[in-house]
């Protein structure tokens, strides 16, 4: 019987006030990559980098790379309806270690969220996926992760799944909606997220906006174009950092 797709990992980080923002992605689809406040951008791709899961600590080794991805304060919350069949869980998280670049060795240690996903994603059976992460400090963040299915004419097939997190505790999402404005060129200018929570108690959505905050990366991987971009990112009055990644068919 042929084995499945990866085990699907994602984690985003970065410092709240933008010096430093990175993004890394194991499964089918695996590379990291690191901007700096200089418009340095540092990428590594699938044959570069190590990944190793002990327990609830992920880390990320490299020549000149080091990183521990840790859980916050609070345990995994697994995501309802992913529509995959798999275990998951989305989490706040802390990012810690070093990387270098151009002979320069830079200190990370900031917040993010990660996602893990054991069924994995086959990859060849999207024609795009589209992933928002932010984090504001004080326990709150959020994640919405947007699978488009190849031949799709529009979002109306899209399969999303998020979590917010907030001082009280995780908070599931029953149905997550997510916009993207471009510049004349086609490029990823501005998200907005709108977020129905499932404890129906509310009956507004929770909502969170960013634009791109800085340079992007782009790459070509296992037929696919990705765009990795730093967001400033605004929710309920608070302000934070993001990133946004998106992977699609040319």
């Amino acid at each position: 019987m042929a084995a499945g797709p990866a085990p699907f990992r994602l984690v985003s980080f970065g410092d709240l006030d933008g010096d430093l923002w990175g993004s890394a992605i194991d499964g089918e689809l695996r590379f990291l990559v690191v901007g700096m406040p200089a418009g340095q951008n540092h990428w590594l791709g699938r044959d570069s980098i190590e990944w190793a899961v002990a327990g609830e600590r992920w880390t990320l080794a490299a020549a000149g790379l080091e990183l521990a991805i840790d859980p916050g304060d609070r345990p995994a919350e697994p995501t309802a309806g992913d529509g995959g069949g798999g275990a998951r869980f989305d989490q706040l998280c802390h990012v810690s270690g070093r990387i270098t670049i151009d002979g320069v060795e830079h200190e990370i240690d900031c917040q993010g969220t990660r996602t893990s996903r054991d069924q994995g994603l086959d990859l060849h059976g999207l024609d795009s996926l589209r992933d928002v992460r932010a984090w504001f400090g004080a326990g709150e963040g959020l994640t919405l992760l947007s699978l488009r299915p190849r031949g799709a004419a529009d979002h109306s097939r899209d399969v999303a799944t998020a979590a917010v997190f907030a001082p009280e505790g995780w908070l599931a999402v029953a149905e997550p909606r997510l916009s993207t404005s471009y510049t004349s060129d086609g490029t990823p200018a501005r998200v907005g997220l709108e977020l129905w929570l499932e404890d129906g108690e509310e009956h507004y959505p929770r909502r969170a906006g960013g634009e791109v905050a800085g340079p992007a990366f782009d790459l070509q991987a296992d037929g696919l174009e990705v765009r990795v971009a730093p967001l400033r990112c605004h929710s309920h009055g608070r302000q934070g950092a993001g990133v946004y990644l998106l992977a699609r068919r040319g």
